[in-house]
């Protein structure tokens, strides 16, 4: 039942992220996707059915290197849910040359934290979702 209603929180914060962004109601600049979302909670970033930490893999690009989805992803751990260690993770650019202005744009060999929900196999994902790139740690 917890999960059921953490699932639900979840899919309401990102519908309301997917509505603002879509009607450009966040005063956002254009061409500024992550500033059209509005800021998740910690529990509602912990309430995505999946949570993975990991590396994308080389692939197709657009953009300088922009990864064209579903983009392979090795995944490193699963903070949440459990799947395989390679995985396919939606992106900004789909192919066939359609794009997604909240989809996430990474690059062969970033580290990135996913916070997602599942279909058929894929995680889907935005920067709506909090979706970020990890910094390198510095020696």
């Amino acid at each position: 039942m917890e999960n059921r209603r953490a699932w639900g929180a979840w899919r309401e914060v990102a519908f309301a992220g997917a509505l603002c962004a879509g009607l450009a109601a966040c005063g956002a600049p254009a061409g500024s996707s992550a500033a059209a979302c509005a800021p998740l909670t910690r529990n509602q970033r912990l309430a995505a059915p999946v949570i993975v930490v990991g590396t994308f893999a080389s692939g197709p690009t657009v953009d300088g290197g922009v990864l064209i989805g579903p983009a392979t992803f090795n995944v490193r751990r699963y903070v949440k849910g459990r799947g395989p260690d390679v995985v396919r993770v939606t992106t900004r650019e789909l192919g066939g040359g359609s794009g997604n202005s909240e989809g996430i744009a990474p690059k062969a060999g970033e580290q990135w934290r996913i916070y997602a929900q599942r279909h058929d196999g894929v995680l889907h994902t935005s920067v709506c979702d909090q979706s970020h790139r990890l910094e390198r740690r510095r020696s």
